[in-house]
């Protein structure tokens, strides 16, 4: 899903989301910046305070640094071929995402 420069991805729904009843869950928009220096870069905003988050990494794309700045402190997340980063950086790779500078 598209809405301007960026792009709709769905979590999976875990095992306790199903006995909660939930059917579905909230897109996690991402706006693709492009590559540079060899490092994919994404965009998103913390849905409570609208502060920017960035998103990085290099080939292979095994890790995502990811920095928030409502706690100022990177983080490091694997990126899996079944998660929302990993759908992200395929995309990325495959050309279906168009940089949003």
């Amino acid at each position: 899903m598209q809405q301007g420069r960026l792009f709709g991805y769905r979590a999976s729904l875990s095992e306790n989301d199903r006995a909660a009843g939930l059917a579905t869950k909230q897109l996690a928009m991402i706006e693709f910046n492009g590559v540079t220096d060899g490092q994919y870069s994404f965009q998103t905003y913390n849905t409570v305070t609208g502060s920017p988050i960035y998103l990085k990494c290099a080939e292979p794309c095994a890790f995502m640094n990811v920095m928030n700045y409502d706690h100022r402190m990177p983080e490091v997340f694997p990126v899996t071929v079944d998660s929302i980063m990993g759908a992200m950086v395929s995309d990325a790779r495959a050309g279906f995402l168009n940089p949003g500078h």
